[in-house]
């Protein structure tokens, strides 16, 4: 009966934990037919997002292939086989991504990514990834990723918690790593509920207690 008693636990916090908010979380969509495509500023090309950036022109973002490669330095995605290099190609300033997504007003949010670094040792990329967060165009901070993997990508996750003030919101990473370093990947973002809001309703718990004794109660039948 252990194989119950699983499923019921999965099957509530599955009620727990909300669904990822954000479209395209891995920018997987849509799959690119080489090493990488550039994407300039107000392009859609990338499904559910918008690219971004003043001065980047037709050169802000770059979606790469996980099989990408310079000689030895290989720029693998975090999940799945694509990721987004906000630099574009070459450090081209402030390209960036965006989408928007309906929240629920004076709830409390959970937002988290993983920003990416390559080998600070390589030719190009010496320094830090710095990727920074707007929300309705306001920024609410940079976030760093300054470790090094030898001759490929050091992916380090982000978090960031912030209580929705209105319902339309717009999402926006950008690109803010320092020239000459040419890279800031960015990947797998996820949005939901954050843990102060993560309490089950009474229904919820009802539910749950409900499915666990009728395990017990089959459990005391089968003996």
């Amino acid at each position: 009966m252990k194989w119950q008693v699983a499923s019921l636990f999965a099957f509530g916090l599955s009620h727990l934990y909300g669904a990822n908010l954000i479209l395209n979380p891995g920018f997987e969509s849509p799959s690119i037919p080489g090493a990488f495509t550039q994407y300039g500023s107000g392009s859609n090309a990338i499904s559910d997002w918008t690219v971004t950036g003043a001065t980047c022109g037709a050169n802000c973002v770059l979606l790469l292939n996980t099989g990408y490669a310079e000689g030895p330095l290989t720029f693998q995605a975090e999940g799945g086989v694509q990721s987004v290099d906000l630099t574009g190609a070459g450090n081209t300033g402030d390209g960036g991504i965006q989408q928007t997504v309906n929240l629920t007003q004076n709830q409390l949010y959970r937002l988290s990514f993983w920003v990416g670094n390559m080998d600070n040792a390589a030719v190009n990329y010496p320094g830090p990834s710095v990727i920074e967060l707007f929300l309705n165009g306001v920024s609410r901070g940079t976030f760093t990723n300054n470790a090094s993997t030898s001759n490929a990508v050091n992916w380090n996750q982000a978090t960031f918690t912030f209580l929705a003030l209105q319902a339309t919101n717009v999402i926006e990473f950008r690109n803010a790593t320092a020239a000459p370093d040419n890279y800031a990947g960015l990947d797998d973002v996820f949005l939901d509920f954050a843990a102060a809001a993560e309490v089950p309703e009474p229904a919820t718990f009802a539910l749950i207690s409900i499915a666990l004794l009728s395990v017990a109660s089959v459990r005391r039948v089968s003996r």
